[in-house]
């Protein structure tokens, strides 16, 4: 049931059928400079007007966002929502994520969560789904065979294992039928079956995102996969720059984005040991606040996760590939490769929301974008590859009315995406002290009291 301040927030927005944002800097999300002192017509779920000249008298409802900044909604590309369940959604809202690219979950609670989002029935950012993750044979019975206590994820709903070219042709046809926005590889057989699930894809136009990890630039060209997860194992470090650019630029021709997934490194991998088991142990949430956010079975996960090959072998393995996966993304871009801000959420201490954030900031601090580049990379990029660049992504008339409003100038400090005072989603108007409300209300999902979705008894 939606909460009685999101029916209030949407019920302001039906009775008058639009409001106006008067006074506010509106920073469209392109190359354009920011329009200062303008105001900004919403009707319904979309942008209507954005004007100096209107009659602010002619709306009951107006917003003042005097020395305030309005951008688009941002979007996580990569995120496993029912690893960190539905609570998530909120928390994506509440952070400025108004759309979502889920990467591999249980497909039919995906698809219920999607329809009641759309519906608005639940407050969350649009899902966009590839529904059932596609492992290889191999990968996918090593993982029934582990007993719950060193796997908890009920891998039977989360994955489908693609036993070649054949194979690949059906599932894949299967998850179009059931409505898919795009389809997500973790691990292939072979190269055959790879190259014939991107065939697959794009026979049913959607989208191949994929980990390329053991496959060959070749292969992973002819797939005609269109983004990249994560990084490349082997490394490109023998690879002059020269060729390493010519190579990028291929992929920048194949319209191939990047999502290199920052957070990933800095936020967990590199995270030490002891400070992620603090905040596994806080039970009372006394030091450790933000745990009174995430589900059950997230934190069954992490502490598995971190259970596991968490030692000073794997921390050097990955301190020195970060600075190979900075160096590439910064080629690519020089290339012509477009960069998803993305984080792999659901992976310990990626906190759904923030983690995002801090990939965009990442974006500046590590990357050399300008403040502007990352925004819109966050958003009309994201947008575009998702193929809505038409209606999402920009604030600009005709759009979905998803933006977020700052008390700070994030052109000036990046930081300052995290001074968010409201959030617009598809239209509803939610302030400060609503966006406060919908966080607590996160503590009342039934899954942060309780797993509700992991293994309990091992598989025989």
């Amino acid at each position: 049931m939606i909460s009685s301040f999101f029916i209030s927030c949407t019920n302001r927005k039906a009775d008058e059928n639009s409001y106006l944002i008067k006074n506010v800097t509106v920073i469209e999300g392109d190359s354009s400079l920011p329009i200062e002192n303008t105001n900004i017509v919403i009707q319904a779920d979309t942008i209507k007007e954005i004007s100096d000249e209107i009659d602010l008298n002619s709306f009951q409802n107006v917003i003042d966002g005097s020395g305030k900044y309005i951008i688009p909604g941002l979007w996580e590309n990569h995120i496993h929502l029912s690893k960190v369940r539905s609570n998530a959604l909120k928390l994506m809202v509440v952070n400025g994520i108004t759309s979502v690219k889920d990467l591999g979950g249980e497909i039919n609670e995906l698809i219920r969560w999607k329809n009641q989002v759309q519906d608005g029935e639940r407050i969350g950012p649009t899902i966009y789904m590839a529904g059932s993750y596609l492992e290889s044979p191999s990968n996918y019975e090593s993982m029934l065979e582990r007993p719950v206590s060193t796997n908890v994820e009920p891998v039977r709903k989360m994955r489908r294992p693609v036993d070649g070219p054949e194979e690949a042709k059906n599932i894949v046809t299967e998850l179009a039928d059931l409505g898919v926005d795009l389809i997500k590889v973790r691990a292939v057989k072979d190269e055959e079956t790879f190259i014939a699930i991107g065939q697959a894809a794009r026979d049913h136009n959607l989208k191949l995102a994929a980990h390329t990890m053991g496959l060959s630039l070749d292969d992973i060209l002819e797939s005609k996969v269109k983004s990249i997860e994560h990084f490349f194992i082997p490394f490109l470090d023998e690879i002059p720059k020269e060729k390493r650019i010519e190579v990028f630029q291929k992929f920048a021709d194949q319209e191939v984005a990047f999502a290199p997934n920052l957070t990933l490194f800095k936020d967990s991998e590199l995270t030490q040991n002891e400070v992620i088991q603090a905040f596994l142990d806080d039970t009372a949430n006394a030091e450790h606040p933000r745990r009174a956010y995430m589900s059950k079975y997230a934190l069954k996960e992490w502490q598995e996760q971190l259970s596991q090959d968490r030692s000073e072998g794997r921390k050097d393995f990955f301190k020195r590939l970060l600075p190979t996966v900075i160096r590439d993304v910064k080629e690519m871009r020089e290339a012509g490769v477009v960069i998803l801000p993305s984080t792999d959420t659901a992976v310990v201490f990626l906190f759904p929301g923030e983690a995002l954030i801090q990939e965009i900031i990442y974006y500046v601090e590590l990357l050399g974008y300008t403040p502007a580049e990352a925004l819109k990379a966050g958003a009309f990029d994201s947008a575009e590859w998702m193929g809505v660049e038409d209606r999402v992504g920009l604030i600009k008339p005709g759009f979905v009315a998803d933006m977020v409003l700052l008390n700070k100038n994030p052109l000036e400090n990046i930081e300052n995406i995290k001074a968010i005072e409201s959030v617009v989603l598809k239209g509803d108007y939610l302030d400060r002290k609503e966006l406060d409300q919908i966080k607590e209300s996160v503590k009342d999902n039934p899954a942060i009291k309780e797993d509700n979705f992991g293994r309990y008894v091992p598989i025989k």
